[in-house]
């Protein structure tokens, strides 16, 4: 767990299996571990993932524990959600799922170079069948669960309202809420605004009491999407979720390559819907400083996926600590100076370092002048 054994045991190894079997045995593990008698404190030990009191967050009536997400591009098949429940997600998204009984075969390539991951699939995310019966399998999740309901590419307006229906219909008693992942396929199919409202309102309805938000492709253009947008916000839609993965010839790419393109469609949203409609952002979020600067450009909830891969886990860690003592930087308090230096994290490692350099003086001390052991003569 510990990003210093990731970087120089872990990744190595994972990296020497190929980026699938890699992928699949890290996860599977995992999923395990986790559902191992004390397997869910076991993690906990390693990580210390757990997010702070302080971060809570409130979004769509729902109080999550912290402004970060994971994102659905890691774990394509959701297998280890017990897992990820402990790794200091205050939302996990899962998809997008499709309408099928077997389970689909995500392939994926790894550039190092560009840090990026390519997933070789038109729908990278588990089939709807598996998904049920993992989900009741494992129970409600104690993280919330937020699940992208996607379709097949060249899907009509239709067919892609029924086969929405129908996943709603097995997964309502698993999500706190549904990401509708069917903008990009209605405007390269060219539906009509009319095929579009009545396909958002209706999926709306048939989700209640949970809300639905838009899943908005960041490689688009904002001018071309923003039509869309307003006539599922009209429908019914709670929110937008912006997507930072990129769409290829055959599949879909995340990574680093995003971050610019998902802080500017966040910007243009924030500007065009104003601060009541929330906001979920994700894309190449690899550091602390990428998912900083999705918040400051008005995102509400930060997604990872591909920075657990490039970054290690305690990625969620790291920049759960970043929310916090921005909070707390900008928060009005009442506390005297003195508690709020306790309060800071460098404080307590000013103190182990001046502890290490008294006992180093004190080792030299006794060194230069006693003999301790025979030997030392």
């Amino acid at each position: 767990m510990p990003d210093w054994s990731y970087r120089t045991v872990l990744r190595p190894l994972l990296e020497a299996m190929g980026p699938v079997l890699g992928r699949d045995f890290a996860i599977e593990t995992m999923a395990i571990v986790a559902r191992l008698p004390g397997g869910g404190l076991l993690i906990d030990l390693l990580g210390h993932m757990r997010p702070d009191p302080r971060l809570r967050t409130e979004l769509l009536g729902l109080e999550l524990p912290s402004p970060l997400g994971l994102g659905p591009g890691l774990d394509v098949y959701a297998r280890a959600l017990p897992a990820w429940q402990r790794f200091g997600f205050g939302l996990i998204e899962v998809g997008h799922v499709t309408v099928g009984d077997k389970p689909h075969r995500v392939a994926a390539e790894r550039d190092d170079a560009r840090s990026v991951i390519r997933l070789l699939s038109p729908t990278p995310g588990p089939a709807l069948a598996p998904l049920v019966e993992q989900l009741r399998r494992d129970g409600r999740p104690q993280t919330p669960l937020l699940i992208r309901l996607g379709i097949a590419p060249e899907t009509n307006a239709a067919t892609a309202t029924h086969e929405c229906r129908t996943m709603i219909g097995e997964l309502r008693p698993h999500a706190c809420g549904f990401s509708l992942a069917t903008l990009r396929v209605a405007m390269q199919s060219a539906w009509s605004p009319e095929e579009w409202t009545e396909h958002v309102g209706i999926v709306v309805r048939e989700s209640m009491p949970n809300p639905v938000l838009l899943c908005v492709p960041a490689d688009r253009q904002f001018t071309e999407s923003s039509p869309w947008i307003d006539a599922a916000l009209g429908a019914g839609a709670k929110g937008v979720v912006c997507d930072g993965a990129s769409a290829l010839h055959a599949g879909f790419e995340l990574g680093a390559s995003a971050v610019a393109a998902s802080r500017e469609l966040v910007t243009s949203l924030r500007k065009h819907l104003g601060a009541g409609v929330p906001i979920i952002a994700s894309g190449g979020v690899q550091s602390p400083r990428d998912a900083l600067a999705l918040y400051d450009a008005g995102a509400d909830v930060v997604q990872v996926d591909d920075g657990l891969v490039f970054s290690g886990p305690g990625l969620p860690k790291r920049i759960n600590e970043a929310i916090l003592a921005r909070r707390l930087a900008n928060s009005p308090t009442t506390n005297p100076p003195l508690l709020r230096l306790v309060d800071t994290a460098w404080f307590w490692s000013l103190l182990i370092g001046i502890a290490l350099l008294i006992g180093t003086g004190i080792a030299l001390a006794i060194a230069f002048t006693q003999v301790v052991h025979s030997y030392d003569e």
